[in-house]
Formats: structure tokens, C-alpha cells, sequence
């Protein structure tokens, strides 16, 4: 892989999961992990890709992206779960059962 095509990843910290390590899934492949507060990058080939975040049984929403050669792309990802959503119960039981799939989240980073 020669491509200088990089996807950056950035992790907000956050009280919610700080000891835990988000899994990197792109195109349905485990590519590495991403810690608290701490920034990724990926080396990609020119294309479209699908990437998500998992934890457990929970997971961010799908994003998808296409990259073409020598672009850099930035994303963010974290939890929902913030301020006093940590300590409103049903917000918790929701993120974890029906919400799993928006327990995380990803997004375009426009720093």
C-alpha cells in the first residue's frame, strides 16, 4: 500500500468508556482500536468505505465515505451519553438495548 490517502480518527474524552477501547470497523474488518482521547490514523487506497465503531454489543452509526489519492479525511467519534445524560437511567437502558446501535457515534470532524 504507497497510497498517501489518510482517514484520521479523533476520540473525544469522555467520562463514559475512558477505560475502554473503541474496535475500528471498516468495510465489515477489524482494522485496530482506538483509546480515550487519542487520535488514529489509517492508511487507505482510493475508494469508497463503510467504517463503525463497536463496544460490546453496541455500536456507532454506519459512515460512509469515498477518499481519493492523497486526501486526508477527518472524523470524530465518541458517545452520546454526556453531562447528565450519564445519570438519567432511561437514557441508559435505552442506549444499551434499543439504541445499541447509537450508543457511539461517528461524524465528519471540521476541524
Amino acid at each position: 500500500m504507497n497510497s498517501q490517502s489518510l482517514l484520521e480518527l479523533k476520540r473525544l474524552s469522555q467520562f463514559v468508556n475512558k477505560l475502554r477501547d473503541f474496535k475500528i470497523i471498516i468495510n465489515d474488518s477489524e482494522v485496530g482500536i482506538i483509546k480515550d482521547g487519542n487520535i488514529k490514523e489509517i492508511r487507505l487506497e482510493p475508494g469508497e468505505y463503510e467504517i463503525y465503531l463497536k463496544i460490546d454489543w453496541c455500536r456507532s452509526n454506519k459512515y460512509r465515505f469515498t477518499i481519493s489519492e492523497n486526501e486526508k479525511i477527518k472524523l470524530e467519534c465518541g458517545s452520546p451519553l454526556t453531562g447528565s445524560r450519564i445519570i438519567i437511567p432511561f437514557l441508559i437502558f435505552f442506549y444499551i438495548s434499543i439504541g445499541k446501535n447509537r450508543y457511539l457515534y461517528i461524524k465528519k470532524n471540521n476541524d
